[in-house]
């Protein structure tokens, strides 16, 4: 088998730590990539990992004799509380004005049915127009939720999943520190609140906030088949 070039040592540590997503030392590396199809020997991580981390894909950190490297995670673009807030203050707006329109529709619809159903002409003629004014009234206190603008049920639901995939990148992103520097602390010696603060990390905590107080994002709903009932 040919000796991979130094161009694919650095593709294979690389994609290795891109994949776990997590640090790693030179000899988690060797041990993992014993299994690939060009396994990789010491020597040669040490030279993928120098080059790598010298072009900015992968960070080094040092802790004492301790050393260990991961993908960069400045590439990931994680909200701020701030958008966080504005995200959950607008699906806040948007579900109030769901079911202020829902409600005001019911309302007209009802209306008209009863229009139709009990009075004479002349009175449903004159019913009618007044449901008519009520439901232009309605329609236009409707269209004042948002700013002026109702969205339609896809850009809800475009809304509604781009909250679900902040959610889940804060969940990751935490879980992802968390794992970081319980590797490190371990390797150093040290207590991961000491790391914390070394490293300059704030804490949720720190940040004044709680990703159990934050509202749970929506699942994508699934249209049923309705069933007709056997004879």
């Amino acid at each position: 088998m040919p000796k991979p070039t130094p161009l694919q040592e650095e593709r294979l540590v690389n994609e290795f730590l891109v994949r776990t997503n997590r640090p790693q030392s030179v000899t988690n590396i060797v041990d993992a990539l014993q299994a690939a199809p060009t396994p990789l020997k010491k020597a040669a991580v040490d030279r993928a990992t120098a080059s790598l981390v010298a072009r900015g894909d992968v960070t080094l950190k040092e802790y004492g004799k301790a050393k260990v490297f991961i993908t960069n995670q400045s590439t990931i673009d994680v909200p701020s509380p701030e958008e966080r807030a504005a995200i959950d203050e607008r699906l806040a707006q948007l579900e109030a004005a769901a079911v202020d329109g829902q409600a005001a529709v019911a309302s007209a619809n009802a209306a008209a049915a009863d229009v139709y159903a009990t009075l004479s002409d002349a009175d449903a003629l004159a019913r009618s127009t007044e449901v008519k004014v009520q439901r232009s009234e309605l329609e236009a206190k409707v269209a004042s939720f948002g700013g002026g603008v109702v969205l339609s049920e896809e850009e809800r639901a475009a809304l509604e999943q781009k909250y679900a995939e902040v959610m889940d990148t804060w969940k990751k992103r935490k879980r992802i520190v968390v794992e970081a520097v319980a590797t490190i602390s371990e390797g150093a010696n040290k207590k991961p609140a000491e790391l914390y603060e070394k490293i300059g990390i704030e804490t949720d905590e720190e940040a004044g906030v709680n990703m159990k107080d934050m509202p749970p994002a929506l699942k994508p709903e699934r249209k049923g088949r309705k069933r007709g009932r056997g004879t």
